[in-house]
């Protein structure tokens, strides 16, 4: 797997969901259901190092 650093994924991160900032979800946001894939991003990030 490529490595990339937890700053990279954080600046893209936020570049995605700019509601982050705001510290709320827009309406149209909590509409949507959750993704296909983020168990497996969830279990990767949690996963020890």
């Amino acid at each position: 797997m490529k490595y990339v650093s937890d700053q990279l994924v954080e600046i893209h991160l936020k570049r995605l969901n700019p509601w982050w900032q705001r510290g709320e979800v827009d309406e149209d946001a909590r509409k949507l259901r959750p993704r296909a894939y983020l168990d497996a991003v969830r279990a990767l990030l949690l996963a020890p190092q």
